[in-house]
Parts: C-alpha cells; sequence; structure tokens
C-alpha cells in the first residue's frame, strides 16, 4: 500500500513498492516508535503520566527531551490519520483500529501526520516527529502529502510544515517550509505521479540509492539477490577508482554490507532453531550467556564513598556499565600504587555484597 512515507522511496524506485514487502524492526525504528508513542501520550495527558506508561529502558530517554519546545498544546492534536483519493483529489480524516486504516477506497492513499493544527481559517499546520540519525528535510514527499491531506480535510488553502528533529540527548530544533496554493496543487500532482509509476512498474527495474536502506521489498530486490550471489561465490568486482566511478563504488560498499547484514541474520535465525557445525571443529548456535549491569543507585553510595563524588562523576558521564566501573578502580589503583587486578576484585566484590550488580541469564547464538 502507498504511504506518505513511501512516497519519496517510490519516487526514486518505482519497483519497490510491486515486490513482496518484509517489515523488520531494528533497534533504531523500535527507539523511533517508543518515542513518538511517548510524545503522542504528553500531548493527551501530560508529561508526568506519560513517563509513568514509557518503557522502563526508555524511560531516561524520554525524560531527557525538552517538551517545552514541541508542538503540544491545546491548539495541537497528535496522531491523526488521513485518508486521500488522488483521482478526485478529496482528503478526510478516518479512524485506525489496531493499527490498520480502515474503510479505504481502491483509490485512497492513507497516512498518520504526528502533529497538526489549524492555524487560521486558511492554515494549516503540519509537524512531523524524527529521530533518526539522518532526517529528511521539510520539502520530503512524506510531509508534503502530510500538508496536503490536512490541508483539503479541514478546508485550508496552505501549510505550514514542519520537521521536529529530537536528537539523542533530548534537544529539540525544528526545520520549516510553508506551501501555499501552488504548492500543496505541486504536491498533488507529485503523489498522482508516483501512484502512476508504480502502476507501470515491474519487479526487474528496480532502482538503488539510499532509499534502500529501510526499504520493504529489500529481499526480494533482484539487485540484492544478484549481489548476494556475487558476494557467495566471491566474484564480487569493484571498478578502478576514479572520480566518476568512486560514487558508484561507494554505494556498491553499502549494498553489500546492508547484504551481508541480511545474510547474517538469516544465518541466525537458522541457528537460533538449529546449531551449525563449522570446519573449526566449533558450532555455531545458542549457548547460555550472562551479563553483568550495574545497579545504579546501590552502587553510588559505594563509589563515592570510595573515589569522592568529582571522580564518579567524570568517570561515569552517562551511564554505569560494569566496564566503566572496573576502569574506574583500576586507575585508582596505579594512582595510589597498587596492585591493579586486587583491587578491581574487592571491589566487585563489595558491589555484589551491596547487592550493585545485578547478573541476567540469557541465551546468545554465537560461535562456541
Amino acid at each position: 500500500m502507498i504511504t506518505p512515507s513511501s512516497l519519496d522511496r517510490l519516487n526514486a524506485c518505482p519497483a519497490s513498492g510491486v515486490l513482496p514487502q518484509i517489515r523488520e524492526e531494528n533497534a533504531d525504528a523500535t527507539r523511533g516508535t517508543i518515542i513518538h508513542a511517548f510524545l503522542d501520550d504528553c500531548a493527551r495527558h501530560g508529561r508526568e503520566e506519560a513517563l509513568a506508561r514509557a518503557p522502563e529502558d526508555y524511560r531516561l530517554v524520554c525524560a531527557a527531551i525538552d517538551i517545552s519546545k514541541l508542538p503540544i498544546g491545546s491548539n495541537f492534536r497528535s496522531e491523526v490519520a488521513f485518508a486521500y483519493d488522488y483521482q478526485t483529489g478529496r482528503a478526510r480524516e478516518i479512524p485506525v483500529r489496531n493499527r490498520e486504516y480502515v474503510g479505504l477506497s481502491e483509490t485512497e492513499i492513507a497516512g498518520t501526520a504526528d502533529v497538526i493544527a489549524l492555524v487560521d481559517h486558511a492554515t494549516v499546520y503540519v509537524g512531523d516527529y524524527k529521530t533518526g540519525h539522518r532526517p529528511p528535510k521539510p520539502d520530503s514527499m512524506q510531509l508534503r502529502a502530510y500538508a496536503l491531506m490536512a490541508a483539503r480535510t479541514l478546508g485550508a488553502t496552505e501549510a505550514v510544515c514542519e520537521i521536529v528533529h529530537v536528537r539523542e540527548d533530548g534537544t529539540v530544533w525544528r526545520e520549516r517550509m510553508e506551501m501555499d496554493a501552488f504548492e500543496l496543487a505541486i504536491a498533488e500532482q507529485q503523489i498522482r505521479d508516483v501512484v502512476r509509476k508504480v502502476e507501470r512498474a515491474t519487479p526487474e527495474h528496480v532502482t538503488t540509492g539510499d532509499h534502500c536502506r529501510y526499504c520493504p521489498a529489500f529481499k526480494a530486490c533482484p539487485a540484492t539477490l544478484a549481489l548476494a550471489r556475487q558476494v557467495a561465490a566471491e566474484k564480487l568486482e569493484i571498478p578502478p577508482l576514479t572520480p566518476e566511478t568512486a560514487a558508484l563504488a561507494l554505494e556498491r560498499v553499502k549494498a553489500v554490507k546492508k547484504v551481508v547484514a541480511a545474510v547474517e541474520a538469516e544465518i541466525k535465525a537458522f541457528a537460533e532453531r538449529e546449531s551449525i557445525p563449522l570446519s573449526n571443529g566449533k558450532t555455531y548456535g545458542p549457548r547460555p550467556w550472562h551479563t553483568r549491569e550495574v545497579v545504579v543507585e546501590r552502587a553510588l553510595p559505594v563509589l563515592v564513598k570510595r573515589f569522592g563524588l568529582p571522580a564518579v562523576d567524570a568517570a561515569l558521564p552517562r551511564k554505569a556499565t560494569v566496564s566503566a566501573v572496573e576502569k574506574l578502580a583500576k586507575e585508582a589503583a596505579i594512582a595510589a600504587g597498587e596492585k591493579v587486578a586486587p583491587a578491581v576484585r574487592a571491589l566487585m566484590q563489595e558491589l555484589e555484597q551491596a547487592g550493585a550488580i545485578r547478573v541476567e541469564e540469557t541465551v546468545q547464538v554465537r560461535e562456541h
């Protein structure tokens, strides 16, 4: 299904819209989804309630976000779903059930805007939260499509669009673009052009580039499969580098890395079900694994008493990991002329006795 978020990719590679689609989660996508849900919760119920409901592993990340810089308030609505009919040009607000758009006609595309507001009788505001490392510009087809949907639904003729960047440290900055009636009409034509491109597309004629990064058709893509066969056969060819071929070679290297990552993921999934004997006599498969984490509220009194608050604050600026704590003990022992190993061992024993080290047993797929 064509959505506003897929328009830029489909415009670059229409064939990706007719290939089999496989939606896969990754760490960046999971983080983005959780932050989006938190910001929506903030808009509806306030920051404190939203923090209380945020997943524990992401609570500190959410707490660091500067809510005062976000488009949140009585004039703004969050997570508003629209349908746009690319034949008639009409748009409407629609319900979402179980994360699925319902009641769409064959000529409608649907999407959910992060934030909208009616600025005045002629102007609509559309905001899009982005948490990734390479967020799009405010003139992306995705945001332009949301602006068109909101404007047509609310009877506006102009739009103010913003990409609201939420950085990893919680700081926020916003990029703005304004669209008049003429620019909204151009956006409408762009959507229709993309739809026609996809309707005429064939699976064989793919176009590779940066848009491949999170393409849901990546594993079914002919270019991917051809590259995977070359990698497996060790016949990958890179042309002699010149100013003209260097950019192409770089794109090829990026594609190879993604293909290798996809193959590794498939092998790992297989090994989870059935261990793989290796030529070196080892096995690649599940095995028990223990991880140790520092319980900060219990470790801090012990560490401050031993090393002082300034040293602890300097050694653990972001997160108290076991390796960071061990490094702190090592450096203190060297400075005092003491033996390192006994000093580190004594500190870890004291932390364990204080219940400041949490051991988690997991199963990891590894070579063993």
